[in-house]
């Protein structure tokens, strides 16, 4: 159970009355899972389109893992954000900051905005750490060595995209950071992601290549393959593209915030009108399975079978 969940794990029952043991055990499990999903933690909404908290709950009851990643994003930006409200953070608060934050980004950063006055000093918090990071050994066992050089490092990465825009600057802190933490998921998405933004597709797909060499079932590194075998081989691999999308389709769960895109992507490829409509209505049902924070959908795909189709 992660730092997270420990917060959100709450006892709720109080009783008088005897029970026996196993009704009892089951009873608390129900309300432990249902308390980690309590509305009352997250008192600050940190997101870019409307949330609805009670169906994002009722979806990560029931086991979404997307659903359950975005909630455990919420709750992270807002324990981050009310932390960096402080005056002033000791050493173990600013270490926290960044384990937060790092929270947030492996998981679903696009729908958060960190107020500017806090973001400036997460920044600065993210800079002194990263600096220090090679000559600090506290001996403080609580996520410490390599772990939490990992968190610092990739923070403050992303950090840097976020302030200076810059892809080359946080491509190449990626690449050193590759060299020291190869075992690291997010490293491989996120340098293949700033490559995407270059439009250098054949190096974006080559990172998505070696991440799955590691993590093959992971769904962000599938997606992120055929979307830039896609932009990289628009014509002559149109099987193989097809297929990476199937893949993808394969090993992520429904709800996922690309799944439309590949069914759309699949339909653009289709020159046969009747495969054509097939997977475009495939990409609208997914479509209704997407939480609220990701509608409405937009979709160059999509964009392209209304031209050419006219659907």
């Amino acid at each position: 159970m992660n730092s997270v969940q420990t917060d959100l794990h709450k006892m709720i029952l109080t009783s008088d009355v005897e029970v026996d043991t196993n009704q009892q055990a089951e009873r608390e499990a129900e309300a432990n899972q249902s308390s980690k999903y309590s509305t009352e933690n997250v008192a600050i909404i940190l997101a870019k389109n409307k949330v609805d908290l009670k169906l994002l709950k009722e979806k990560a009851l029931t086991k979404s893992v997307v659903a359950t990643s975005v909630w455990e994003t919420i709750v992270a930006g807002d324990k981050l954000v009310r932390l960096l409200e402080k005056e002033f953070l000791t050493d173990s608060e600013k270490l926290h900051c960044v384990e937060l934050f790092y929270e947030c980004a492996i998981r679903e950063m696009n729908i958060l905005v960190i107020p500017a006055n806090a973001l400036k000093k997460l920044v600065q918090i993210a800079t002194e750490l990263f600096q220090t990071r090679e000559s600090t050994d506290d001996g403080d066992t609580h996520e410490a060595g390599m772990e939490m050089e990992v968190k610092i490092y990739f923070s403050y990465a992303v950090l840097n995209y976020q302030v200076s825009k810059n892809p080359f600057e946080t491509i190449k802190l990626l690449l050193d950071g590759l060299k020291l933490y190869p075992d690291n998921i997010e490293y491989y998405d996120f340098v293949s992601f700033l490559y995407g933004v270059e439009r250098d597709h054949s190096t974006a797909l080559y990172y998505c290549e070696k991440g799955l060499e590691k993590f093959p079932d992971d769904a962000n590194l599938l997606s992120g393959k055929a979307v830039h075998l896609h932009l990289a081989w628009p014509k002559a691999q149109k099987e193989e593209v097809v297929e990476a999308y199937r893949q993808f389709l394969l090993k992520a769960p429904e709800d996922h915030r690309k799944y439309p895109d590949a069914y759309y992507a699949i339909s653009s490829l289709a020159t046969d009108s009747v495969e054509i409509e097939h997977y475009y209505k495939l990409g609208l049902e997914a479509e209704t399975k997407l939480l609220p924070c990701y509608l409405p959908y937009a979709n160059s795909n999509l964009k392209k079978l209304h031209k050419r189709n006219s659907i």
